[in-house]
């Protein structure tokens, strides 16, 4: 099994990203006409502009989740493969940009199909597996496709209103996403056809037929993020961490400084205000806060001798607070990397 992890690290506030970078994206991956697009997003006019940072830090926030997946434990049987779904979303969106930016537009649609779908059904199973004693249905579900649910259903429990803030993607904007995503594995309506939007050249990407794929890019990001804060409510309610854990917090609980700047950058800071109003006196997050801020505060020397693992800290000579941050960055990348060990045999821990 081949594990990969790929850490950037930035101190201070960071202005713009791209989603080459986000997704780690080679030269050697994208075409001629992928490395036109790809500066095309960058150098476009400011609604465009606007358009592909808002994907790029969404993808971003997307990847931060991970730090969110705890992993359930049932009284019996199998269980590594929980977060199957989740992961796959990832890399699925990962191919979504690659063929987006190369001009594949019906492909890149076809895999952002997927990306929604086996997000959606991992949160889903999610709360089917809460309480299960064994996970041997969603396993049989996994390995067969038998015993799960259409994914009509899945979107209408999903997307129950009263548990979504105001403002937050909606059932019938789900489903409206997801037509439009599976016109595009069928037979796209005339209007919405892709040929029509490259003057029916098929050599030629186009800035219509790439922002047409980068509006649905960040419509379905944006309904899978509205989806993991719904079900992990504390994303919205970052914590200092080290602060009360040193450098061994629990494994998916928490999102602290650095998972959240994405996630504000995608979202806004409205609309992070209006969503903390409505899930601030809900549990969870309120008795997960609480338990937080009941431990006792660690201090500078009690922080930095938590560390424990065989490699030294990073950022010797460096502020105590450039070091926290670079020693959550290490714990974080492994942590990615176990939670994702039942995946695949390729992991990709960005």
């Amino acid at each position: 099994m081949r594990y990969s992890s790929v850490v950037r690290v930035s101190f201070g506030h960071r202005e713009r990203i791209s989603l080459t970078e986000v997704w780690d994206i080679s030269p050697s991956e994208l075409s001629e006409q992928g490395d036109q697009a790809a500066r095309l997003l960058t150098d476009a006019d400011p609604p465009e502009t606007a358009s592909a940072q808002a994907a790029a830090w969404a993808s971003q926030a997307l990847i931060e989740f991970q730090d969110l997946q705890m992993l359930l434990l049932p009284e019996a049987g199998r269980f590594l493969n929980t977060g199957y779904c989740f992961h796959e979303a990832l890399a699925a969106l990962r191919e979504s940009v690659v063929a987006g930016l190369n001009g594949q537009v019906h492909a890149a649609l076809a895999v952002l199909r997927s990306a929604l779908e086996l997000h959606c059904f991992h949160y889903w199973w999610r709360e089917e597996l809460w309480s299960a004693p064994t996970y041997e249905r969603f396993y049989r579900w996994l390995e067969t496709g038998e015993g799960g649910a259409g994914f009509s259903q899945v979107i209408a429990a999903l997307f129950a209103q009263e548990r979504l803030p105001p403002g937050a993607t909606t059932e019938t904007h789900v489903r409206e996403i997801y037509r439009r995503l599976c016109s595009y594995s069928h037979k796209p309506l005339l209007d919405e056809a892709i040929t029509p939007l490259r003057a029916n050249d098929p050599t030629e990407s186009g800035a219509p037929a790439l922002f047409l794929w980068l509006s649905l890019l960040g419509a379905a990001q944006r309904a899978m993020l509205d989806l993991a804060i719904a079900k992990t409510p504390l994303a919205i309610f970052p914590l200092p961490l080290a602060r009360k854990f040193g450098f061994n917090p629990p494994l998916g609980l928490f999102f602290d400084a650095a998972n959240f700047a994405p996630l504000e950058r995608a979202l806004g800071s409205q609309v992070i205000a209006t969503y903390r109003d409505h899930y601030r006196d809900r549990d969870p997050p309120q008795t997960q806060i609480e338990w937080f801020e009941s431990r006792p505060e660690r201090s500078e020397e009690e922080i930095l001798a938590s560390w424990t693992a065989k490699t030294p800290l990073p950022g010797a000579g460096r502020p105590f607070e450039e070091r926290v941050i670079l020693g959550y960055a290490v714990v974080k990348s492994e942590m990615r990397a176990l939670a994702a060990c039942g995946k695949s045999r390729r992991i990709d821990c960005r």
